[in-house]
């Protein structure tokens, strides 16, 4: 069986699924190809004439086309995040949308908070998102309780 048509999926893992078979172009081009297959290597395409997916295809060697390139291209790696240097200095917070079950007291909602410095974290169930700031009061109190009374201990 030979393959005309653009819709072959070749996987990371080598493993070829044939979605549709057509019969309708006849051209055995290596950039056309190239370019139907979503721009995979010269040797993937040679490997599909080998299986006999693909017909014979001429012997041109394929140029480095300008989306070849943009595919293989990596994004530059991200700047080091800036850290908080005391703790409750950088905070983060996000708020869970209902869940669907109900917590005893009532609640479908939970916040989480977590220090960026110590990296102690903290959920609180609550009932309505106008709980949140209560909630962050709460959490600040707890941990400013929790660092003097590190600091007593230390002294």
């Amino acid at each position: 069986m030979v393959l005309d048509t653009v819709n072959i999926t070749i996987n990371y893992d080598a493993s070829i699924y044939v979605v549709q078979n057509s019969s309708t172009i006849n051209d055995n081009n290596i950039i056309t190809w190239n370019a139907r297959l979503e721009h995979i290597k010269q040797d993937q395409l040679h490997r599909l004439t080998k299986v006999g997916l693909l017909k014979s295809l001429n012997k041109e060697k394929l140029s480095v086309c300008e989306h070849c390139l943009t595919g293989k291209t990596t994004r530059l790696p991200f700047d080091k995040a800036k850290r908080a240097s005391s703790p409750l200095h950088l905070i983060h917070s996000e708020i869970c949308r209902p869940i669907n079950v109900r917590a005893r007291h009532g609640g479908n909602y939970f916040i989480t908070f977590i220090d960026d410095f110590t990296r102690f974290g903290h959920v609180y169930l609550i009932s309505h998102e106008s709980e949140a700031l209560d909630c962050f009061i709460r959490y600040t109190n707890l941990v400013e309780n929790k660092l003097s009374a590190y600091q007593s201990f230390k002294n």
